[in-house]
Order: structure tokens, then C-alpha cells, then sequence
């Protein structure tokens, strides 16, 4: 080999050796850089140098102190050093070892635990050059296992038979100790839970952050176990239940924590139980708060502890009140207050509880009555107070004092209506005599060969007459049987056209003003009956006032509803115009008020009042579907109030119709049926002195009968009374007008029938003719009728 040869075989040698120590150096720097004990040993066991780390776990100050000794001597404890050889021998079979348990004792004496792992460096043959051995120090972990070997010997005593779990954990969170109750409740078995990291496994997942965030705070010292909570596990089943936990810390002698010891109680039932009651009471109190009743609770001494919100609400009480001491005494009026406490003490002793009507007292001091009914409280054989019911009876007061008005209403009602059917009855049969009296003297007024005296005593007679039948249409208009012609009608505008007539009919210092509301709705009534009416009302307030005063007409639109109804319980709820006439007069007690609408009943002295003004306006607005009450004071004046139900406004009415023809035919044959013999001949008379043919009967039947014959069977008008035995009026028309189509009919009567009046109304174009009636009225009205064809 040349000798260049030579010195590039030496330059390549060196270039490789450099990179050898390059090599060995960062292995040095490794080696000493590694953060745990380490150490390179040779084949046969001698330490070849030792890192830093290792210097100051065994506390050695110079590593020339352990470079050259045999490992086994020089830094394992003497317990362990038997273990320790056979630990080499195996790594010298197998290169490497991992994880093994061996004890090490530093220079001043402390035996530490450690995990020995080696691993065998090889040279470029291959061949084992040395090793590497790393210490893992586990004694910190050995003594936390060591400490919880020694709480769990101590409490293994009491653990198996103790009624609530006891748990620990260690400082990572792991399993460490879990007794039989535990194990019942996670629902697995020790081994199954031995270990396992207690957050992950048995923490519900939407509370484990916050839970293993305060355990880590515990481990820290950051702060103190709670004396006391709750929180929810999930066992390994997937069950979750509520578990209330007293914790411990678990520390060594030195005070390192180590870990938790807990106690748990397993309270998913009572939580169940607890929510189960709140749902109850929650339940309870909405149940209460909607009954329109008050619900309370009191203790023993009546101090209220529970009230509904109708309590609040009904004695303007608020929760503060409760708060402070609300007695129950204290929400009853004085004058029932010593009364209430005795009843209260009597319940409290065991006496049957009755209902009891109070005057009840609110914070306002206002008072109303009510009603309680309350019973004991009993708790575990105690009683401890009373829970009951009030029940405000403002409004079942209110309602039993208007039913006994409108009880009086009603029998008042009754009364009227009984007076009523007697003055129409009567009026019936007297206008059947005042006919034939009237008709026979203007017969004889109208024969003239009488004497002057004779014909004054007859026209007398016939004045005396006129006198008893407006008498008995008064009776007939209280009775509600006069005839009415209803139109439909603005009552502002009849109450203008009255209002000069008013003016001459009421005193000089008597005012009279009307108000009258613009809007008003139409009604219908008989124009005539109802100016009668404001006439009469307005006479009787002007005899109220003989000293002078004030005369008020009104006129509104009003709705009468069920309220007012309930009240008035004779009234149909709707619509109504009212027309109210008040004056200032001396006013009407109410032992009066009571009869003031009867027939002949006044207050004036004899020969001032016949006593049918007010009866004669109760019949005439009954008739027309109204209501008429009276409300006064004694010195205080009185109002009238009508009420009239508001109709639709229609289209004009018909024509009325045609005139009767200048010229009259008297070829005419008249059928008459009247059972009422006087009444018969008279009319006879007066229509055969003028030229008809009368063919008369005394009944519905005899009429009929006439008929079949055939020398009557020409027929042109029917008079006939309404209400007549057997076959009326009404009847009998129809089964003739079904025989002779063209038949004229003209009822008579003093006292019209329900068949032919409609709520005493007649049917519009039927001809009638109220008794008493005069020949001529007869005459012309026969005549009107047939001249009509």
C-alpha cells in the first residue's frame, strides 16, 4: 500500500471516528438529559456512569461515588438486593426487562420504590456492549396505596355491614375502595368497579365536567370536601340515581392528599317522594287558587299558615300579612269576633264542625258576610290547628233579597192580573147594558114628540151612560181587553204634539221640560192609548205637586239585559224605548207603591180621583208588550219609567181604505148573532128602520141552523158578538165565510176573545166595533163595510 494510500485510509478512519464521538456524545447528552434516574452497567454488572437525575434521587453527590460498584449493592435496599439479582440473571436471558418492582436506598438511608426497565446496547457485531437501566420512582403511589390498604383494613370491619355506600377514590379519580352497598347501587360487582375512573364510568356525562373539576380542586388543596351535597351517579345498568355524599379527604402522615373516602346515601327515592310532594302541594295550591272559594290553614293559636289567592283577593290582604303573623280573628268584624274565637276553640277540642254565617272584615275594614266551615288537623295523634273553606255570600244575599222581590213582584203581578180578568169580566157584561141603554135613548132623543122635560131626563140618561162606559174602558184598558189600532210610531213626535196640551192640563207654576233623546227606535203601539197614557202619568204628577214644581218627559234607547232581567223577572230581555215622567211632588211610600196600579185604589179625597188613571196605564202598556214601575220616596218626588220594545223600522203602511161611496145600498141581507137579547133587538131595529134585511139568532149553532134553510142562504154581512156560548164569533165566521166566500163579518163585544185579539191586538183588517156603541155608530160602521164591495 502506498503511502497515499495509506494517508486516505487514515483521513477516512478519522472522518469515521469523528462521527463515532459525534454519535456518543449526543448519547451522552441523551443519557444525561433523560428525566429519570438512569444508568449504563456493564456485562458483569459494574455501574459505568450514572445521569444526574440519578445522582440526586439516591442523593449522591459525585458519581464517581457509584462508577465501578456493582449495581445490585450500590443502590438497591438490602430487602430487595435477593430479588434484584434474580431480576439481572433474567435480563441477561432475555436483553431487556421492563416494569419490574425493586426497592433502591439512597446514601442517606431511604428506601424508595422503583420500576426497573433495561435495555441492552449492541456493537456494530451485534454483539451486548453494555445496558441502560431507567428507575420509574412509584413510592409516592405506593404509599397512597399503602394509606388506602390501611383506611380499608380499618373500615373493612364496618364496610360489609354498613347501610350506606363508601367509596374512594385516589387522586387520578380511580375505584379504589367500594363496599357491598356501593356495589349494590352501581349495580356490579367489586371487581367490575375496582379501577375504573369513577367520572367516566358512574357520572352522568351533562354534570361530569363540573363534578371532576371540584374533585380536582379537592386534590389540590384549593378547597375543603363539602360537609354535605347531592349529585346524580348512572350505574354500570344505565340507571341513574341520587346519591347524598359526605366526603373525607384521605391524606398520608405527612398531609399529601392522597385521595376521597366518601359515605353516600342513596336517596333516589325520597327525591321521588320529595318531588312527588311538591307536584302534590303544587297541584293543591293551583287547584285552590282557582276556586272561587277561600281555602286557609291555621295553627292553634289562629294564626293563619296557608291561604289561597281568593284570601288576597277577597280581604285585600298580602303575603307579607302572612308573613308577620296574619290572626284569623283579625279578618272577622268585632261585633262577631268573640263569637268566632269561641267556635274556633270548640272545633279545636273535638266538637263537630257546623257551617257559620260571620261578618267578615277586610284590611280595608269594609265588611261582608260569609260563611265558614273548618276541621281539624291531626298529625301523628296531635292536633296541630284547623284548615277550612269561606264563602263570600255578598252576592247569594244580594240574590235572596232580589228573589223575595221579585217574589213580591211576582205575587203583586198575580194580583194585578187576578183585579184584571175581574174588571174585564165585568166590563164585558156592563157594556151589554150600557148598549141597550144608550141605543133606546137616542132612539127616543131622535123621535122628538116628546116633552122638553122628557127629553132633558133622557138625555141625561144617555150623559150618565156615556159617563159608565168611559169608566169601563178604563176598566177594559187596566185589563188589557181594550182593542188597540198599533202603528208604528216615533214617541218624540207624540210627545211634541202633547206637549201644548200638557201645558193647559198642569198648574201655572208647575215647569215642564222634555229630553229627548234623537236617536230614538221606533215602536208600535195604539198612538191614541199611548197619548192617553202620557196624559194620564202627567195629571197625576201635577195633583203630586199642588204647591208647584218640576215636570220632566224623557226619552232614551235602552237595553234591558239578564241582569236586569233576574231582577224583573216578568221582563224579556232586549231592546226598549223609555219614556220616564218625573216630577218633584210629594212622593209615594212604598206600603203604596204597592197598589197604586189597581183599579179604583187613590189617595185623593172622594170625588177627586175615580181611582183608574195609573190601572188604566199598567193595562194599556201590558197591551202593548211593555213595563211600567214606579220608583219615589216620601218628599222626594217619583218617576214613571215604560218601557216599550223597539220594533224594525218598516215600509209605509198600505193605503188606508177607500172612503165609503157617497151613496149606500140598503139591499143588503144582515145575519146577526148576539145571545145577549137586548143588544139583539136594539141593533134589529135600528138597521131595519133604515132599510136592511136582519135575520137574527141567539147562538153560534142557530145561526148555522138558519143557514140550512134556503130562504136564508143570501147573505151578505155577519154581525156577530166574539164570546158567546157554544160556537163564538170567530168560529162561526169562518164556517160561513167557507159557505158564502163573499161574506162581510163586523164583530161586536165588550170583551174581545184571545181568538180574535192577539195579545190585545186584532187582526189588522178585521171590522169591529166596541160596546157600548150608539145606533149611529152601528149604522155607519155597517154601512162602511158593505160599501166597500
Amino acid at each position: 500500500m502506498s503511502r497515499n494510500d495509506r494517508q486516505g485510509l487514515q483521513k477516512r478512519l478519522d472522518q469515521v471516528e469523528a462521527l463515532v464521538e459525534q454519535e456518543r456524545s449526543k448519547l451522552k447528552q441523551l443519557f444525561e438529559h433523560i428525566p429519570l434516574p438512569a444508568y449504563h452497567v456493564s456485562l458483569d454488572g459494574l455501574i459505568v456512569d450514572v445521569n444526574s437525575t440519578a445522582l440526586n434521587f439516591l442523593k449522591v453527590a459525585d458519581k464517581q461515588d457509584l462508577i465501578g460498584k456493582p449495581l445490585l449493592t450500590a443502590i438497591y435496599a438490602p430487602a430487595s438486593r435477593a430479588k434484584a439479582k434474580k431480576v439481572l440473571e433474567k435480563w441477561k436471558h432475555t436483553g431487556s426487562l421492563r416494569n419490574e418492582e425493586l426497592q433502591v436506598q439512597t446514601a442517606d438511608g431511604e428506601v424508595r420504590d422503583v420500576l426497573l426497565n433495561v435495555d441492552t446496547i449492541l456493537d456494530q457485531e451485534g454483539k451486548p456492549q453494555y445496558s441502560i437501566s431507567v428507575h420509574l420512582d412509584i413510592t409516592e403511589r405506593k404509599r397512597v396505596e399503602q394509606a388506602l390498604r390501611r383506611e380499608e383494613e380499618r373500615s373493612r370491619m364496618y364496610l360489609d355491614m354498613a347501610g350506606v355506600m363508601l367509596l374512594a377514590l385516589d387522586r387520578e379519580g380511580h375505584v379504589v375502595l367500594a363496599n357491598p352497598k356501593a356495589c349494590s347501587v352501581l349495580e356490579g360487582e367489586e371487581a367490575d368497579i375496582l379501577g375504573k375512573d369513577w367520572f367516566v364510568s358512574f357520572i352522568p356525562e351533562q354534570v361530569r365536567t363540573e363534578v371532576e373539576r371540584v374533585f380536582q380542586q379537592l386534590m389540590r388543596g384549593a378547597m375543603e370536601p363539602a360537609e354535605y351535597f347531592e349529585n346524580q351517579i348512572v350505574s354500570l345498568k344505565g340507571n341513574i340515581r341520587w346519591i347524598a355524599w359526605h366526603n373525607t379527604l384521605v391524606k398520608s402522615r405527612d398531609g399529601a392528599i392522597l385521595g376521597t373516602f366518601s359515605s353516600g346515601e342513596d336517596i333516589t327515592e325520597r327525591r321521588h317522594t320529595a318531588q312527588a310532594l311538591r307536584e302534590s302541594e303544587e297541584r293543591f295550591r293551583e287547584l285552590t287558587d282557582t276556586l272561587p272559594q277561600v281555602v286557609f290553614e291555621v295553627d292553634i293559636r289562629a294564626t293563619i299558615t296557608y291561604a289561597n289567592r281568593r284570601a288576597f283577593e277577597l280581604f285585600g290582604y298580602v303575603e307579607a300579612d302572612l308573613k308577620r303573623g296574619l290572626n284569623t280573628l283579625e279578618m272577622i268584624a268585632a261585633q262577631d269576633r268573640e263569637r268566632a274565637g269561641a267556635n274556633i276553640r270548640r272545633v279545636l277540642q273535638g266538637e263537630k264542625s257546623e257551617s257559620t254565617e260571620y261578618l267578615a272584615q277586610r284590611k280595608d275594614g269594609s265588611t261582608f258576610p260569609v260563611m265558614i266551615h273548618s276541621t281539624r288537623i291531626v298529625r301523628d295523634g296531635e292536633v296541630v290547628g284547623l284548615r277550612g273553606i269561606i264563602v263570600d255570600l255578598s252576592e247569594h244575599k244580594a240574590a235572596e233579597k232580589a228573589l223575595r222581590e221579585s217574589e213580591e213582584v211576582l205575587r203583586q203581578s198575580q194580583k194585578m192580573e187576578a183585579i184584571g180578568r175581574l174588571a174585564g169580566g165585568i166590563a164585558h157584561d156592563f157594556n151589554n147594558l150600557l148598549t141597550t141603554i144608550l141605543g133606546y135613548a137616542e132612539m127616543l132623543l131622535c123621535g122628538g114628540t116628546m116633552s122638553d122635560e122628557s127629553l132633558e131626563s133622557i138625555r141625561e140618561i144617555s150623559r150618565s151612560a156615556q159617563r159608565a162606559a168611559s169608566l169601563t174602558q178604563q176598566l177594559l184598558a187596566y185589563s188589557r181587553k181594550q182593542v188597540l189600532r198599533p202603528e208604528e210610531l216615533n214617541i218624540n213626535q207624540l210627545i211634541a204634539n202633547l206637549t201644548n196640551m200638557l201645558g193647559r192640563l198642569i198648574h201655572e207654576n208647575i215647569h215642564l221640560t222634555t229630553v229627548l233623546d234623537p236617536q230614538i227606535g221606533r215602536i208600535k203601539a195604539d198612538p191614541a192609548q199611548l197619548e192617553q197614557v202620557i196624559i194620564n202619568l202627567a195629571i197625576n204628577a201635577r195633583d203630586s205637586m199642588p204647591e208647584g214644581g218640576k215636570l220632566t218627559i224623557e226619552t232614551c234607547d235602552i237595553m234591558l239585559d239578564e241582569s236586569y232581567c233576574t231582577l224583573h223577572p216578568e221582563v224579556k230581555p232586549g231592546g226598549y224605548v223609555m219614556v220616564a215622567v218625573t216630577d218633584t211632588g210629594c212622593g209615594i211610600d212604598k206600603e203604596t207603591q204597592k197598589q197604586i196600579f189597581e183599579p179604583f185604589f187613590t189617595t185623593k179625597v172622594p170625588g177627586k180621583g175615580t181611582g183608574l188613571g195609573l190601572a188604566t196605564v199598567f193595562g194599556t202598556v201590558k197591551q202593548s208588550n211593555g213595563y211600567v214601575y214606579a220608583y219615589s220616596e216620601p218628599g222626594l218626588g217619583s218617576t214613571f219609567k215604560i218601557y216599550l220594545p223597539v220594533v224594525q223600522t218598516r215600509g209605509p203602511r198600505g193605503q188606508r181604505r177607500a172612503e165609503a161611496r157617497s151613496g149606500y145600498r140598503t139591499d143588503r141581507r144582515i145575519l146577526l148573532v148576539e145571545d145577549d137579547e137586548a143588544v139583539r133587538e136594539l141593533v134589529v131595529r135600528v138597521l131595519e128602520k133604515i132599510g136592511y134585511t136582519l135575520v137574527s139568532a141567539s147562538s153560534g149553532e142557530e145561526a148555522l141552523g138558519l143557514l140550512d134553510r134556503s130562504e136564508y142562504g143570501d147573505i151578505d154581512l155577519l154581525i156577530s158578538d166574539v164570546i158567546m156560548p157554544g160556537i163564538g164569533g170567530k168560529v162561526l165566521a169562518e164556517r160561513l165565510q167557507a159557505r158564502i166566500p163573499a161574506l162581510k163579518v163586523l164583530y161586536i163585544s165588550g170583551y174581545p176573545d184571545e181568538t180574535v185579539v192577539q195579545h190585545g191586538v186584532l187582526d189588522e183588517g178585521v171590522a169591529y166595533l166596541q160596546k157600548p156603541f150608539s145606533p149611529t155608530a152601528v149604522i155607519e160602521k155597517v154601512r162602511q163595510i158593505l160599501a166597500e164591495d
